[in-house]
C-alpha cells in the first residue's frame, strides 16, 4: 500500500489549505470594539472552529473509511462484542 492510497481527497486537501489560509480581519480602529463588532468577531470564530470540526470529522470517517475497506476492521465496533 502506497503513500497515495492513504491520503486524503483533493477535496478535503483543498479546503484544508484554503482554511490555514485564512486569517482574522485586522480591527480598523484602535479604540476599544464596540458590542456588535464583538459579537461579529465571535460568530467568526465559531464559524471557523465549526469549519475545522466538520473538516476533521470529514478525515476521521475517511479514516474509518479506509480501515473497512483496506483492512476489514470495523473501527467504530468494540473489540470483542458479543454478536
Amino acid at each position: 500500500m502506497s503513500e497515495k492510497d492513504l491520503s486524503l481527497s483533493d477535496e478535503l486537501l483543498i479546503r484544508l489549505s484554503k482554511m490555514r489560509q485564512k486569517k482574522f480581519p485586522k480591527p480598523e480602529k484602535a479604540c476599544p470594539p464596540s458590542r456588535e463588532q464583538e459579537m461579529q468577531a465571535e460568530i467568526l470564530r465559531l464559524r471557523q472552529a465549526l469549519e475545522y470540526s466538520e473538516l476533521r470529522n470529514e478525515a476521521l470517517n475517511e479514516v474509518l473509511k479506509i480501515g473497512r475497506e483496506e483492512y476489514d476492521v470495523d473501527l467504530l465496533k468494540k473489540a470483542g462484542a458479543k454478536q
